[in-house]
């Protein structure tokens, strides 16, 4: 199995990460790792996220975010790093298979 991230999700992890990173030096770059390992996670076992309509929620454990993802094919796509304080729900138009 494969993954991508669309557009507005890498931008919403880049733009965590730099947020991180500028409140305390490594903490961006642990952000972004709490995200591979999370990626990693879900190639393994694609179905452990929780569904949403035709997406699924995965939490980051360390982190106030969620990975928002639907399965294509052979591949795990990435809809939106999700910040648990951004309103519900705010992706659901990005994708459309």
């Amino acid at each position: 199995m494969n993954f991508r991230f669309l557009d507005s999700a890498e931008e919403e992890m880049t733009e965590a990460a730099r947020i991180y990173e500028d409140q305390a030096v490594g903490l961006g770059e642990r952000f972004l790792d709490e995200v591979e390992g999370c990626v990693d996670l879900l190639l393994d076992r694609p179905y452990i996220g929780r569904r949403v309509g035709e997406f699924r929620r995965f939490p980051l454990r360390k982190f106030p975010f969620t990975l928002i993802y639907t399965l294509e094919d052979d591949d795990l796509v990435v809809v939106a790093v999700s910040h648990h304080r951004r309103r519900p729900g705010y992706w659901m138009g990005r994708y459309d298979r």
